[in-house]
């Protein structure tokens, strides 16, 4: 995990690099029987990213991968956090706004993509 700060910026490569890197750790990688990152759950956190604006993915605060295999994407300014979270265990995706739920996606399209840019444009910008 990468915590964004003023001495590191997310770029699109940096934040797929990240990503794959996580679908390299074993199973049981924590000692406590944690899954591994799978590749279907990687590639919808990457092809996500690619529907985002640079600005938005500059802003990323933390990637992380969690040991029930998910992988969660979070966004922090003051104190608003907007979070996306791919899993395994369900075929949908879910946005978080101050860990609210606030919209679900099984397939990322278009309406999708404008929501996410409009809600991180929105708490990043103003």
């Amino acid at each position: 995990m990468t915590l964004n700060n003023d001495l590191f910026r997310y770029t699109l490569a940096t934040a797929i690099a990240e990503i794959k890197t996580f679908q390299k750790k074993a199973y049981n990688w924590d000692g406590y029987g944690a899954l591994p990152l799978q590749k279907r759950i990687s590639r919808k956190g990457i092809v996500f990213l690619k529907t985002l604006d640079p600005i938005i993915i500059k802003n990323l605060s933390s990637i992380r991968h969690y040991a029930d295999g998910t992988l969660i994407m979070h966004w922090k300014y003051l104190n608003d956090a907007v979070s996306v979270e791919f899993g395994e265990e369900w075929e949908n995706s879910w946005m978080y706004v101050s860990d609210l739920v606030v919209h679900g996606f099984e397939t990322f399209d278009k309406a999708d993509e404008v929501l996410f840019n409009t809600v991180i444009r929105r708490l990043i910008i103003g």
